[in-house]
C-alpha cells in the first residue's frame, strides 16, 4: 500500500486504481450536456456562477473571497 499519493493519480482509489488517473476518462456522476453534443458550452451555463453558487452556499451573487474557483 502507497504512503504517499501519486503524482499521476494512480493508484489514489485501493478498490479501482485507475479512477481518474491521468491519462484515463474522468468519471462522471451524470452524461456530458453540451450546446452541440461534443464541446460546446450550453449558453447562460458559466462554470464561475456554478463555483459561487457552491461556495457562496447557495448564492452566485456571493463570489469567493480569494477569486478562486470552488476546486480550489
Amino acid at each position: 500500500m502507497l504512503i504517499f499519493r501519486t503524482i499521476d493519480g494512480s493508484d489514489n482509489n485501493l478498490a479501482n486504481p485507475d479512477l481518474n488517473s491521468a491519462g484515463t476518462a474522468f468519471a462522471r456522476t451524470t452524461p456530458a450536456d453540451f450546446a452541440d453534443g461534443i464541446s460546446e458550452v450550453r449558453e447562460g451555463v458559466n462554470p464561475r456562477t456554478v463555483s459561487n453558487a457552491v461556495v457562496g452556499e447557495g448564492d452566485a451573487a456571493v463570489a469567493n473571497t480569494e477569486g478562486l474557483s470552488g476546486m480550489m
